[in-house]
């Protein structure tokens, strides 16, 4: 009975060895990897900073070229008693060739803000081809930069501090900025509320006084526009007759005119050639006609288009009933001083024509 008992056991002592053993060549393989270059001959660089320069640089920080691990910083002390600093560098044999007299180490992050790295970078060859660097010397040339997490540190605190005096400022103008919200708001309370509302009050009574208007009005209209109709009626009657008349006065006029002329030709025929003044006065009176006879015409001309443009503005502006009265009255006078113009009044009251002058009745010896 007692030997499946000793089995069992047997089987969970197997059992956990096995996994002891399991364990124990994981935790070895691990440590072979990250222990991989104990086994790879190292050569020893060193390098001399100030303190200050470090940049996070400590013991185990890994060291690049071109991007690759090629060794890590084996130790960092002080130099003495001075505030200058030896960094130890173990590079790897196979790389080491690589590291020469120009050669610069560069301080850097990993990705640009991850662990600090220390990146070797060849300098610029001046003097014909670069000299290899022994082990065990030191490497001059160290360019630190600016870290860039420290950077973005002191950007991000500088604007803050931006911030900081920009709410600063903002805050008085923020706050009189309010306070000049809340006393424009109180005077629209106080002012622009009762003019609206009494502009609206306007507003409805206006509306109501227009809609007990509104047939008034267009009573108005109606009768208006039956005014107007007449008045065109009679504006056009009345420019027949007006053109009529000035047709009539001017034929009349112009024939009165016509024996007067003869009458003058006769007269000066008469007189004889030796009577220069006679002569001259018969000239006047002759150019005196014609000219009124010109006038005749012209004053008949502009009734006409007086009358035209009466008649046109009756058309085109029907509502203009006063213009129009004054039109026809200036046209009542104007049609009154044709028919008063002097030459018409002389030739219409000139009794009987005057006789003849004998040639005898003319003085001799008369002349200019």
């Amino acid at each position: 009975m007692n030997e499946p008992y000793r089995l069992r056991y047997a089987n969970q002592l197997v059992g956990a060895f096995l996994l002891v053993v399991l364990l124990i060549a994981i935790v070895l393989t691990i440590l072979l990897l990250r222990a991989g270059n104990y086994f790879v001959q190292q050569d020893r660089f060193w390098i001399e900073i100030h303190q200050s320069e470090l940049d996070g640089l400590r013991r185990g920080i890994e060291v690049t070229m071109l991007g690759q691990s090629v060794g890590e910083i084996e130790s960092v002390q002080y130099i003495d008693s001075s505030d200058r600093v030896r960094v130890n560098l173990a590079i790897d044999s196979e790389y080491s060739s690589q590291i020469f007299e120009t050669s610069v180490l560069v301080p850097d992050r990993k990705f640009g803000i991850g662990t600090p790295v220390l990146v070797i970078q060849r300098g610029e060859n001046i003097n014909g081809p670069p000299k290899p660097l022994p082990p065990g010397s030191r490497i001059d040339a160290y360019q630190n930069q600016t870290d860039r997490i420290d950077q973005m540190s002191r950007d991000v605190t500088s604007v803050s501090e931006s911030v900081f005096q920009v709410q600063q400022k903002l805050d008085p103008a923020v706050a009189s900025v309010d306070q000049a919200a809340n006393d424009f708001s109180k005077t629209i309370a106080s002012s622009m509320n009762p003019a609206f509302n009494r502009i609206e009050r306007a507003s409805k009574e206006f509306e109501e006084t227009n809609q007990t208007l509104r047939p008034d009005a267009m009573e108005t209209l109606e009768a208006v526009r039956t005014a107007t109709t007449d008045l065109q009626k009679r504006i056009a009657a009345l420019t027949d007759k007006v053109q009529l008349l000035v047709e009539q006065d001017v034929k009349k006029t112009l024939s009165e005119v016509q024996r007067s002329t003869d009458q003058v030709s006769k007269a000066a025929m008469q007189v004889g050639q030796s009577a220069d003044e006679a002569n001259q006065e018969i000239a006047d009176a002759l150019s005196t006609i014609k000219k009124a006879a010109d006038s005749v015409q012209k004053l008949a001309e502009e009734t006409r288009q007086v009358v035209r443009i009466v008649r046109r503005e009756a058309d085109d502006l029907p509502g203009t009933t006063a213009r129009v009265n004054d039109t026809v009255n200036e046209t009542q006078d104007l049609v009154d001083e044709v028919r008063g113009h002097w030459l018409l009044r002389r030739t219409s009251k000139r009794g009987t024509p005057t006789a003849p002058l004998s040639p005898s009745g003319v003085r001799a010896g008369i002349g200019r």
